[in-house]
Parts: structure tokens; C-alpha cells; sequence
């Protein structure tokens, strides 16, 4: 248990996560829900854009911290489809397993233990998006994370998001979301949405215009208390 002056209690859980077990927690999610225009019964959506190391870390502390609040936010990350774990990281992950009892218990619980044990005899593959789903990045095998929400289709993540966090490295960025955007169904979504995008790492924020994602740092919201996108910023600097 971790003290602080603010009147947030945090629990610092064996991986390493915070909980935040205040009702803070859930005031400064209502008040973001208002400053994005959210309806009660219609929960904010908030989707990360690459899972790897930082990406899965954070989503996971996203989850962790506001994932109870299910009528409130719905929270989810994307990751490409298809990559296999060689037997030796699979053997690697189900040491780790048995290593801690709140892992075992969690898998055994949401049936998915049985997977971990035929990979651990090489008589089945497992896929990093499969991973992640129970809480485990494939970057980071040693440090169990909790279990999210999983998309493996670009499209079907990001078609109804509020807000974007780009958890890509730099080199891919542009990539991925020219790809969004040449869905025009999608890149239509979500100019009519009226969301935005995210990229916590650089402490940039941009919203979404008519032209689709566009690319410059949007610097009122960086430094208007009153701003949504200053608010945004805050949110996520509270996980």
C-alpha cells in the first residue's frame, strides 16, 4: 500500500501495477466523460494502437485502474494478428505461470490454463494476440499484466473510438494510420465522431478534422486547464 497526500490510496500490486482505490478515480472519468460529450448509458471508448512493450504496459494500467467501470469506459487495444511463440518462449511463459499463484489461479479460473500446458509440450502454437488477452506481452514475458480486450482487425478497433492512443514506435506510425484512413467507411466514422487521437509517449494530442488524422500538435489543448485535450492528458498522467 502506497500513501499519498492527495487522498488517493494505491495499491501496488506483485506486477508492479497501480490500483487506484479512490473515488477519485471515477470523478475524474465522469468529469472527462462530460468534457467529451458522453450520454449516460453510453461509455466512452478508449482504444490503444500497438502493443508492444509501452503500449501493452500502459493499456494494462488503463484496464487496471478504470476497467471496473465497464458502464462508464470501454477499454481495448489493438495488435497484429499472426505472430507465433516458439516453443521456447512458450516453455519460458508456463515457467512463469506456476511461478505466481494469482496468474495460475486467473488462468484456471477463465479456462485458458490447458493452452499454456499443451504449448508447454509443443502440441500446440500459441500467437502474441492470444498472449495479451490474458494478460501476457510477448515482449515481456517475465511481467504478467492483466487481461484486456484484444482487436486484431485495424478497422473494427478504432471504427467507433472516442479516444486513440498511439502506442506505436515512430517508424510505424505513419504507416497504420494511412491505413485507417483509406478505409473511408472508417476514416468517415470517425470524422463524425468527433474523437481523438493520442500520442501519450510524445505528449502530443490531435483531433480528428475533415481531412481525416491530421498531423500537427495541437498546443491550446496542451496548456487550456478548460480544454478537453488538456483534461485527456491529465487522465491518462493519473494511471
Amino acid at each position: 500500500m502506497v500513501g499519498r497526500t492527495d487522498g488517493v490510496t494505491d495499491n501496488v500490486y506483485s506486477n508492479g501495477l497501480l490500483h487506484h482505490s479512490s473515488d477519485s478515480v471515477e470523478q475524474k472519468l465522469d468529469e472527462l466523460r462530460s468534457l467529451m460529450g458522453k450520454a449516460e448509458g453510453d461509455p466512452l471508448r478508449i482504444v490503444g494502437v500497438g502493443a508492444g512493450a509501452w503500449g501493452s504496459v500502459f493499456f494494462a494500467m488503463l484496464q487496471d485502474s478504470y476497467g471496473h467501470l465497464r458502464d462508464k469506459v470501454l477499454i481495448r487495444i489493438w495488435r497484429r494478428p499472426g505472430r507465433s511463440v516458439d516453443r521456447a518462449t512458450a516453455e519460458h511463459l508456463f515457467e512463469v505461470i506456476n511461478s505466481r499463484e494469482d496468474v495460475l489461479r486467473r488462468l484456471i479460473r477463465r479456462c485458458a490454463y490447458l493452452k499454456y500446458v499443451e504449448a508447454r509440450l509443443g502440441d500446440r502454437t500459441l500467437f502474441a494476440d492470444e498472449l495479451l488477452k490474458d494478460g501476457f506481452c510477448v515482449n515481456m514475458i517475465d511481467t504478467p499484466l492483466c487481461p484486456m480486450k484484444v482487436v486484431t482487425n485495424l478497422q473494427e478497433a478504432v471504427w467507433d473510438a472516442d479516444i486513440v492512443v498511439n502506442g506505436l514506435p515512430s517508424t510505424e506510425t505513419r504507416v497504420v494510420f494511412e491505413e485507417i484512413s483509406r478505409n473511408e467507411h472508417v476514416a468517415d466514422g470517425l470524422r463524425d465522431h468527433g474523437g481523438l487521437f493520442v500520442d501519450h509517449k510524445l505528449n502530443q494530442l490531435h483531433r480528428k478534422s475533415t481531412q481525416g488524422w491530421c498531423h500537427h500538435l495541437c498546443e491550446d489543448g496542451r496548456h487550456s486547464t478548460s480544454n478537453p485535450l488538456r483534461s485527456i492528458s491529465d487522465f491518462l498522467e493519473k494511471i
